[in-house]
């Protein structure tokens, strides 16, 4: 297998429709299949448009994974979900547009369902907040799944310094050691940072979705 971002599946695509005549050609598949999906010609029809795209949408996943066989877990998700929920596309030119935004998606879930630091515990108790008694006050909440892209957003609004501690904590998955190896600083001063920064992208969450506490108590 060819383990490389341009796809795995390079020799196995054999398309006799032209990629510019794709969109019109999608909608008349999509149009076989939201009629009778459970027909033999439905499933022919989504094979076409499987075999079309799914190395468009390899590509779209392991830009983010930088892993095959993760990136096959998650591709093989996207395209049942688009079969199942296909009756759902209201446009069918739009059919790539959709698949890949599936694609985005799922992506996304898979990242916060098997990433230790991305966000499933938004604050950690090794970075928590210390009161003026020395105690340790841990403030861990649960991020709900569906705003994960509204934390992505809201975090390129923040300041570099704020956005760079966050990313490497968390998206990075690197230490407060590391972290204070890179910025050469303290520990000490990276956790405050940390906080401070997770202060800030909460207020910044909060004024774009003022119910985002009560979606996540």
């Amino acid at each position: 297998m060819i383990q490389s971002v341009d796809g795995p599946y390079q020799d196995t695509v054999d398309d006799s429709v032209d990629m510019q005549d794709w969109p019109q050609d999608d909608a008349r598949l999509v149009g076989i299949i939201q009629s009778n999906p459970s027909s033999n010609e439905a499933h022919q029809a989504f094979q076409v448009l499987h075999d079309r795209y799914k190395n468009i949408i390899f590509v779209v996943i392991y830009k983010n994974l930088k892993n095959v066989h993760d990136t096959e877990e998650v591709m093989q998700h996207v395209f049942i979900r688009a079969f199942r929920f296909i009756n759902q596309l209201k446009d069918p030119l739009l059919f790539a547009h959709w698949l890949k935004r599936i694609a985005k998606n799922l992506t996304i879930n898979f990242v916060v369902r098997n990433r230790k630091h991305f966000f499933d515990e938004f604050y950690d108790k090794s970075v928590a907040r210390e009161d003026s008694f020395g105690n340790v006050e841990a403030h861990v909440f649960q991020l709900r799944l569906e705003n994960i892209t509204l934390v992505r957003d809201v975090l390129l609004t923040l300041r570099r310094m704020d956005r760079e501690v966050i990313e490497m904590f968390y998206f990075q998955e690197k230490t407060i050691k590391e972290i204070a190896g890179i910025l050469d600083c303290p520990e000490g001063t990276v956790k405050r940072r940390l906080f401070t920064a997770r202060e800030r992208l909460r207020a910044a969450i909060e004024e774009r979705q003022p119910d985002f506490d009560r979606h996540n108590d």
